[in-house]
């Protein structure tokens, strides 16, 4: 039927972005907004949208990956679309990171991680803590960038080395940042 086409087109768009192919992404979101117009969908479009934002993201067009998200956020919290909330959360985290805006990045990824904890997603804390990690260092709150580092580490104790090679990177960019090199392990 048309509603499981029109999120099968967002399903794929998603897997097209996350295997770098932005143009296929962007192809793919634009039927799937089509469809999900056509059928009334507001919370299908308020995913694609979201998806889309993320894709401008890595495209490099942060105003535009800003705008799409700010204008998406408060539809995603008006219909409790809690996951969607979340990445736009960690999304502008990550945008006000890359623009100098260090406090704001980490209230904004500080409420991804809470989400993420509450809707059980292992893969989106890992991600929004990374970003917190990060806009903490930027904030210049070194200590609580590296009490992160490590709080992260324990959750992540029984993981293996794989799963804890992003918290260990994480903090040797810290220590790079706040100039403390000779603390590099």
């Amino acid at each position: 039927d048309r509603r499981g086409e029109a999120w099968a087109l967002q399903n794929l768009a998603t897997i097209a972005f996350f295997q770098g192919n932005a143009p296929k992404a962007e192809e793919r979101l634009g039927k799937a907004e089509r469809a999900f117009r056509e059928l009334g969908d507001y919370g299908g479009l308020n995913w694609t949208f979201a998806v889309l934002a993320w894709v401008r993201f890595m495209q490099g067009r942060r105003d535009d990956a800003e705008r799409l998200a700010l204008e998406q956020l408060p539809e995603s919290e008006a219909t409790g679309n809690r996951w969607v909330t979340a990445i736009l959360q960690m999304l502008l985290g990550n945008l006000a990171l890359w623009s100098g805006r260090a406090i704001t990045a980490v209230e904004r990824s500080t409420a991804a991680v809470d989400a993420m904890r509450e809707l059980g997603d292992p893969w989106g804390v890992g991600q929004a803590t990374g970003v917190r990690i990060r806009a903490l260092a930027a904030a210049g709150r070194v200590a609580d960038a590296l009490a992160a580092v490590d709080a992260r580490l324990d959750e992540l104790e029984d993981e293996g080395e794989l799963s804890t090679a992003f918290a260990r990177s994480s903090r040797v960019q810290v220590l790079a940042a706040a100039g403390a090199a000779d603390a590099l392990p």
